[in-house]
């Protein structure tokens, strides 16, 4: 990926001309909304399968698109490299969050999957592909290790909200997953076009995802004519907004604006998550939750902002897991 010279100044804030304030608004507002859209969609909607359909669908769209746009054929290796992320970003770790998302609130699952900058550090420094954390970054990973041990450890705290644990380490497992799968990307051979990797990655993903819900007899319980229309509602919302939209407002961003800019999602899009689930499903939002999402958000700015500082910023090339 490569970006224009003054996209690449120092410090995390570049010039925010209108252009890019509106795609950081779409970016903040559609991907914090993925977490309720998905709880949603899953109601009637069998939940591996729901996560195939969304992205075969958007990933069909994706690879039209870079075939009307004249990207390069790729090469087998880019299509075998491709296939790789995407098993790791998308039935990892979307298969992952979309399962977790059945017994979790979507604030609670958007905090956890938040801290999927924390598995990228841990996992690029245990498998070589990163040096030693500064220090920093050390109390970053203490900090955000504190908070989600306070969510994860199962109890019954005030305001009536009960954390799965089963769940919530799924949750967990799809950060792991998705920071492996974007360690790989990074010495991936990938195709130069941004909508064909992600089109082939999705596509291989919705395959996936689809025939491990066949494999767990999800296929069994599709009951068309039951699914309500909220869920389909939230079906498309996924793909069109979610997947699409989204995704070309962070490709925007990456093109024309500091990589740790555009990335800010991951402190925003937990807090976004958590109003939302409040606000429309009433899910509760107590000091527990507050306590242990603070230490989390935290812990993912104070990463951001070292990685921004040392210029090793190194999620300049994934699409988000949700």
């Amino acid at each position: 990926m490569t970006h224009p010279p003054d996209a690449r100044s120092s410090g995390l804030v570049s010039a925010l001309t209108p252009t890019i304030l509106a795609a950081l608004v779409v970016l903040y507002l559609v991907w914090g909304s993925t977490y309720l859209a998905i709880r949603i969609a899953i109601e009637t909607i069998p939940p591996l399968l729901m996560a195939g359909v969304r992205m075969l669908i958007a990933g069909v769209i994706l690879v039209v698109y870079a075939w009307f746009q004249r990207a390069p054929k790729p090469t087998w290796e880019e299509c075998r490299d491709s296939a790789i992320v995407g098993t790791f970003l998308l039935l990892g770790g979307n298969g992952l969050v979309v399962w977790a998302a059945q017994k979790l609130p979507s604030g609670l699952l958007a905090l956890l999957v938040g801290a999927t900058p924390l598995s990228m550090v841990l996992v690029g420094w245990v498998s070589g592909f990163e040096g030693r954390p500064q220090w920093l970054t050390v109390l970053a990973l203490i900090m955000g290790m504190t908070g989600l041990a306070w969510l994860v450890i199962p109890r019954d705290v005030p305001g009536g909200l009960h954390v799965d644990l089963f769940s919530a380490l799924a949750a967990l497992g799809a950060t792991l997953a998705w920071a492996i799968g974007s360690q790989y990307a990074r010495r991936a051979k990938l195709p130069s076009s941004k909508s064909l990797t992600i089109g082939i990655e999705m596509l291989i993903g919705g395959i996936e995802l689809c025939l491990v819900s066949s494999m767990m007899g999800e296929f069994a319980h599709v009951r068309v004519a039951q699914m309500s229309w909220q869920s389909i509602a939230a079906l498309i919302y996924l793909i069109v907004f979610g997947s699409l939209i989204g995704f070309s407002a962070y490709i925007y961003l990456l093109e024309h604006t500091r990589p740790a800019l555009a990335t800010s999602y991951a402190f925003v899009n937990p807090l976004v998550a958590v109003v939302l689930g409040w606000a429309i499903r009433d899910e509760p939002i107590g000091v527990h939750v507050l306590f242990g999402g603070a230490l989390i958000v935290l812990a993912v700015v104070l990463i951001t902002l070292e990685r921004a500082r040392t210029n090793e910023l190194t999620l300049d090339r994934e699409i988000e897991v949700t």
